[in-house]
Parts: structure tokens; C-alpha cells; sequence
């Protein structure tokens, strides 16, 4: 689930990227508003109409789904490669396996993250020197002291769950000084099966067989009239190959209400093959 305002803006960047590529001139309303009976029937309708003007009968529907899993596991690939750096610059100064749980977005400056990545080296050093092996300690409190980036108010927008509880924002470690160093990411949050599991339970929350679904959704546009049914999925934290992967196995029956689907990144936009078996 993504917040309306994320899902509009996401929304409004493609209607802007389709008419640019395609010399059109589309403008977004909300679909509800179009069709103003469609809640009051009950049913669920699809997100936006697109259209070039009030007068034209053409239009297209807009569907936005959140890939708010896919988001996370994007997340530790991201904090791996960071663990990874920090290992090289504890080398030698302390022994043991170093674990760090749920960490915050690593959406900091290229200058923060060096000095981050100095602070938390420290800190593991000391910790391994005074802590005894198999404790945990919260990092976060202390990296706020030094780092000034370093969340320290609740967000309502892309923190919910364990993201979000604590502040400071929490940064778990476990030491245990009888395995082989290394300083690395607990995955036991992300489930067994790393990034290709949580893309593919991402989408299938969104395609997936169920009595709400985007392919339903597009299925009453269709209803409608819509000359074109489009799914957009907003996705600027995933990796767009392992998705396409995703999409092409799906059931076809999954799809048959959706014209296409594209991508929406933070620079990019993807337009994604659809399997029609």
C-alpha cells in the first residue's frame, strides 16, 4: 500500500514521460470523479482516467500499485554492499562475526555515508573489546550523536513496521566472537529466499489471485470504455530485470484485463512484456 500522494505523483510522472514519447497530451483526473456511480454500486474502481480532453471519447485507465517488498529487499542489497566496506575497515581491529538489523534507507549523501561508515566501524571496534560475545547493542543512539543525519524524527511516509518504531532510529548488532569475521546484514526479516522471493510475493499481492486485483480494477475500466488499460507499478526501489522475470511466468489469466505494465523508477520508466500464453 503507498500513500495517495506518492501514488498520484507517481501517476502524474508517467502521464508526463507517455506524452512526451508519444506526442500526446493526455491529462489525469481521478477516476472515482469520472465515474462518480461506480463507488456508490460498490464496486472498486481503478485509480485514474487519462484523457486529452473533456470532449474526447478516448481514454486510458491508470492503474498504481505500490512493490513495497520489493522496496526492502532493495534496501539490504544496498546495506550488504555498505557491511561489506565497513568488514574492510574493522580488519584487525576486532574478532568475530558483527551483524546489523533493520537499518534505515541508505538515502544519505556520498560524504555522510564515508563518515558513516567511520563511525560504525568504531563503534564495532569498541563494542567487540568491551561487550561480551553473543550480546546485542543499539547503535543508533550513539551514531545520532556523531552523525547529524541520522533519523531522528518519526516519519509518516516510507517508515512503517519496524522501520519506523524507534528513535533514534534502531541499527541492531550481534556479536559473536567464535565465528569468522566479517561485519554483515541480518536477513531473517527478509525472509528465506532473499531478493527473487520478495519481488515475486510483491507482485503477486498485486496480480496475484484474489477478489480485488489490479487485473479486476482494469477489468471494470474496460467496462467502461477505457480505449486502453495500463498498470503502473511504483517501483523505485526494485530491480526492474528480476520483475519482467516475474511478470513473464505469471498465469495469463492474471493479466487479461491489462493492456500493459510499466515500471516507474526514480530515473526510469520500463515498459514490461506481457505473457498472453
Amino acid at each position: 500500500m503507498i500513500h495517495k500522494k506518492q501514488e498520484q505523483a507517481c501517476a502524474t510522472t508517467f502521464l508526463d514521460w507517455y506524452n512526451q514519447h508519444n506526442s500526446t497530451c493526455y491529462h489525469i483526473h481521478f477516476a472515482e470523479h469520472i465515474f462518480p456511480n461506480m463507488g456508490r454500486s460498490g464496486a472498486r474502481t481503478w485509480d485514474y482516467v487519462a484523457h486529452r480532453s473533456d470532449e474526447d471519447p478516448v481514454w486510458i485507465a491508470l492503474e498504481v500499485k505500490g512493490l513495497a517488498t520489493a522496496r526492502d529487499s532493495n534496501r539490504t542489497g544496498e546495506w550488504r554492499k555498505f557491511c561489506s566496506r565497513i568488514t574492510e575497515q574493522v580488519k584487525g581491529r576486532a574478532n568475530g562475526t558483527f551483524v546489523v538489523s533493520f537499518p534505515p534507507p541508505l538515502a544519505f549523501r556520498q560524504s555522510d555515508k564515508n563518515l558513516l561508515s567511520r563511525v560504525m566501524a568504531d563503534l564495532i571496534a569498541q563494542a567487540a573489546s568491551t561487550a561480551p560475545s553473543g550480546s546485542s547493542t543499539d547503535l543508533g543512539p550513539e551514531i545520532a550523536k556523531q552523525c547529524a543525519f541520522w533519523p531522528t524524527v518519526k516519519s509518516n511516509l516510507d517508515e512503517y513496521d519496524i522501520w519506523g518504531e524507534y528513535r533514534p532510529h534502531k541499527l541492531l548488532m550481534e556479536w559473536n566472537s567464535d565465528q569468522q569475521f566479517a561485519v554483515k546484514l541480518g536477513d531473517h526479516w527478509i525472509g528465506k529466499g532473499g531478493f527473487a522471493l520478495a519481488h515475486q510475493q510483491a507482485l503477486n499481492e498485486v496480480l496475484g489471485p484474489g477478489e480485488i486485483t489490479a487485473n479486476t480494477q482494469l477489468g471494470q475500466a474496460k467496462l467502461k470504455g477505457a480505449q486502453k488499460t495500463m498498470l503502473l507499478l511504483d517501483c523505485p526501489f526494485c530491480d526492474f530485470t528480476l520483475i519482467e522475470q516475474h511478470v513473464g511466468n505469471m498465469n495469463p489469466s492474471f493479466l487479461s484485463n491489462i493492456d500493459y505494465i510499466y515500471l516507474v523508477g526514480n530515473r526510469q520508466i520500463v515498459n514490461v512484456p506481457l505473457n498472453r500464453g
